[in-house]
């Protein structure tokens, strides 16, 4: 049984021992050097704070599950994270040990949650398939570097890939309690990170589409994308021209893209040579989204070298059109997780289209790059193989 285990996952158990000597070998860089900020700001404080509330029985503070002083929400979106790393630190003695053992525990979710995409597929070249993933995931460092960094990216994706493994083992049992595990799921990670904004739509729209089957999947997603499109900066326009406080839209009122790079309507109307009258502020908010999306989709940033932009220009190339050429055989033979992916795609572009973006653009969207990447190589396995007959003939 365990050397069948082992064969059987013998590519994810290659690769993680690559990935466990690359931090040996880097071992002082990522354990005492590299904290997110966020981990310093939040994580680390509130997640003490938390503990010791836990601990003391205070209830006072409801154990920052509704946000912190000052700033009451409905719940707080980092609680598990900053629970887990207050865990952490309570039960190390001192920040070396919590680095170790924080980096080696998202090591190791992060490639549990790698297999458990994979466990939603069933595929005839699984090896092979791995194999072609792995590499492609790990040539780019901003895939992966998040491991390192204490922060809730690889919880949040952890939870995701079972939200994900669920649904589809309901959609394709049509068994109901398969989709309460993952609607069980899907409220914990309101817990965990914003981005559960996104999968809340995407859990309705799969239950509605793909389920019950309510939905037609293309005509839903087109008059979606539509409607967004044309509709959304106009709601943008007018809030912001008749409450220059609504805090849903302040990003827009710098032209925040992510929080590093600004595109002001000073620049847009610059850019274009034009004046500023009412419909220039419409153009605006209408060119401003385009850009936030184009900005997801490629992962070009003006803050990066010259270097990394042109790697990044082959890289995105050579991903998407892999993944396009095979698009019918993905949805043929991998029908339900290929619609599932697309689906939390489109929701968390729009997500962060309609307010901001992270300046790493792989770390937020780790969660939904997994199990694209894995499209894109089911789809490179099928490009290599029939090249090679090709070249047999």
């Amino acid at each position: 049984m365990f050397k069948q285990t082992i064969k059987q996952n013998k590519i994810f158990l290659i690769f993680f021992l690559l990935f466990l000597l690359f931090y040996i070998l880097n071992f002082d860089e990522y354990t005492l050097n590299t904290y997110g900020t966020d981990y310093h700001v939040r994580y680390k404080y509130y997640g003490i704070k938390i503990i010791n509330d836990i601990l003391n029985l205070d209830f006072s503070s409801n154990f920052y599950l509704f946000g912190q002083p000052n700033h009451q929400v409905f719940f707080n979106s980092y609680f598990l994270p900053e629970f887990i790393t207050g865990l952490l630190l309570h039960i190390t003695p001192n920040d070396f040990i919590f680095g170790i053992i924080s980096n080696l525990l998202n090591m190791f979710l992060l490639f549990f949650s790698i297999k458990i995409f994979f466990k939603c597929l069933n595929l005839e070249y699984e090896n092979q398939t791995t194999f072609i993933f792995f590499t492609f995931f790990f040539i780019y460092l901003a895939n992966w570097v998040w491991v390192f960094w204490k922060l809730a990216e690889i919880y949040f994706l952890f939870i995701f890939s079972l939200i994900f493994y669920f649904l589809i083992k309901g959609i394709e049992s049509k068994k109901i309690y398969f989709i309460l595990i993952a609607f069980c799921l899907t409220c914990l990670s309101f817990i965990t990170k914003p981005q559960s904004l996104a999968i809340i739509p995407f859990f309705i729209f799969s239950i509605l589409i793909l389920y019950f089957r309510k939905l037609k999947y293309l005509k839903t997603i087109i008059l979606l994308l539509v409607f967004y499109f044309s509709v959304f900066p106009l709601i943008v326009y007018f809030t912001l021209e008749y409450d220059q406080n609504n805090l849903l839209f302040y990003f827009y009122k710098n032209g925040n893209i992510n929080a590093n790079i600004f595109y002001e309507y000073s620049d847009f109307l610059s850019q274009f040579n034009l004046s500023e009258n009412n419909f220039t502020k419409i153009l605006y908010c209408y060119f401003l989204i385009f850009k936030k999306t184009i900005y997801q989709i490629t992962f070009l940033r003006e803050s990066y070298s010259l270097k990394h932009n042109i790697f990044l220009i082959f890289y995105s190339l050579l991903f998407y059109f892999i993944l396009i050429i095979n698009l019918d055989n993905l949805v043929s033979k991998h029908k339900n997780f290929t619609k599932l992916t697309f689906l939390i795609y489109i929701f968390t572009l729009l997500l962060h289209s309609s307010l901001n973006m992270s300046a790493e653009p792989n770390r937020t969207v780790l969660f939904y790059l997994i199990p694209l990447y894995i499209l894109f190589s089911i789809s490179a396995q099928k490009t290599l193989k029939s090249l090679i007959l090709i070249i047999k003939k």
